[in-house]
């Protein structure tokens, strides 16, 4: 402002100060009140960048939202380890094929703890694109010293890992009926679709399952501190999460203090579990519809508990 009044001056139009106090700058607004002025002044105590952000935490303390409602992507709205299954089923009939020869039941168990060992620490771990296919290479490895002498174990590893980035080409199916469950989930309070994972792979499965309206969050890695920064980000008077992973989802969730916490169970077999012993402080439900039933049931248990305080007051005053 200061530098388009000096260049007006410079036109002979009058001084900066003269300008600046012009009923066309000090009048535009007489009469009006407002319940945010930004100073852009050259002179101000405050940047005008540091006003806007004071400005927009104050709206959002004054109108906190109810309930937020934090919701899993992979394998809770759509399919996911079915398709790093298919790329690992690839794998093994490529090493069983060039096998000197192993009795198949021993096999098929030497490989899934061969899994297990190379990537079954995922849901412990920073998310890394190579992290699958590297695991497949390892998985060749571990049976290298019984393939066939003509084996070429090196040609073997680079089609494993070629099949282990493959996972990402998939076009990601939303599991039966959920999107129009997350869009009725939206009827209790925002929803966030909070997941983890390579951006552009995630962004590209909530474009094609037609979910760009929802906010989203793209984390590589899941814990109870970036859950309170977005609590922060998205301050409501309740939060709640909804996953199937008991590792990434369910437990930073409980370590950081969120009331209603909801595990979508997934029954398909699987060479990943994250399960472990831990103590059951969640909820379960088999699709979001009846976890939606189960904040339902929480709010209105919370509604009741305000009333019978209110009541409580009103009868003791």
């Amino acid at each position: 402002n200061l530098a388009a009044r000096e260049k007006e001056a410079a036109k002979g139009v009058g001084t900066a100060e003269q300008i600046g106090s012009h009923i066309s700058e000090t009048e535009l607004d007489h009469g009006r009140t407002f319940d945010y002025v930004i100073d852009n002044d050259i002179d101000a105590p405050e940047s005008m960048f540091v006003q806007v952000r004071d400005m927009i935490r104050d709206i959002q303390h004054k109108n906190k939202q109810e309930l937020v409602i934090f919701c899993d992507l992979d394998n809770t709205v759509c399919e996911c380890n079915e398709y790093y299954i298919l790329q690992a089923e690839k794998v093994k009939g490529l090493i069983e094929q060039n096998l000197r020869g192993m009795p198949m039941e021993d096999f098929e168990e030497r490989f899934s703890n061969s899994v297990r060992k190379h990537n079954g620490d995922y849901s412990h771990s920073f998310f890394h694109r190579s992290r699958f296919a590297q695991s497949m290479v390892d998985a060749v490895g571990d049976f290298a010293d019984e393939m066939r002498s003509d084996a070429d174990v090196l040609a073997i590893k680079e089609k494993a890992r070629e099949w282990g980035y493959q996972v990402f080409d998939y076009s990601y199916e939303e599991i039966e009926g959920r999107v129009k469950q997350l869009r009725e989930l939206r009827k209790l309070g925002e929803v966030v679709l909070f997941t983890m994972g390579d951006r552009l792979e995630q962004v590209k499965k909530i474009a094609e399952l037609g979910l760009m309206e929802f906010s989203f969050e793209v984390f590589d890695y899941k814990d109870a501190t970036i859950y309170r920064h977005l609590c922060a980000k998205y301050d409501a008077k309740t939060h709640c999460m909804i996953g199937d992973s008991l590792q990434r989802d369910l437990l930073p969730a409980l370590e950081a203090g969120l009331p209603i916490v909801i595990r979508i169970t997934d029954k398909k077999e699987s060479y990943w579990n994250d399960d472990g012993t831990h103590e059951k402080k969640y909820h379960q439900a088999e699709d979001l519809k009846e976890a939606a039933d189960i904040i339902k049931d929480y709010v209105y248990e919370k509604e009741h508990q305000r009333a019978k305080s209110m009541n409580y007051l009103e009868d003791h005053t």
